[in-house]
């Protein structure tokens, strides 16, 4: 009897031990099924967080397209209203030189021969010097809104 009772006592035993690490082995699981779940919603959030910025990049990459239609629309007039600056420049001083060239040629005749109209060369000259500063004044003006 001492030795069924003993041999109870070592299977009770070994079942008690059975149950111990079985409900430990329980805990364990518990334990990494809510580390798993946590995982799997961290998991879930950043694939709706990636979802959402996937479904916006269609938006975003219109938007970018817009914007650089307008910038390019932008430097095109800017570029074109340079040109035009710079050709009214180079108009204004050709026309400036045309009127150098006039006084100097006035200039030149006034003083190789003694003409009777000395006085009415007198007044052009003074003329085409008072219409040479006024352009020269134009484009000075023009130069500093040109730049």
């Amino acid at each position: 009897m001492r030795r069924v009772l003993s041999a109870n006592r070592n299977k009770v035993s070994r079942l008690h031990n059975i149950v111990e690490e079985l409900q430990q082995e329980i805990e364990e699981l518990k334990h990494e099924n809510k580390s798993l779940k946590r995982v799997g919603h961290r998991q879930e959030k950043q694939i709706k967080k990636i979802d959402e910025e996937e479904a916006s990049l269609p938006m975003l990459l219109q938007r970018h397209s817009a914007e650089m239609r307008t910038l390019k629309e932008r430097l095109r007039r800017n570029q074109d209203t340079l040109h035009r600056k710079d050709k009214e420049s180079r108009d204004r001083d050709h026309e400036i030189q045309k009127l150098r060239d006039k006084v100097s040629s006035y200039r030149e005749l006034s003083q190789d021969k003694k003409l009777e109209e000395r006085a009415a060369l007198a007044k052009k000259l003074e003329k085409l010097q008072n219409d040479m500063a006024e352009k020269n004044k134009k484009i000075t003006v023009s130069r500093q809104n040109l730049y």
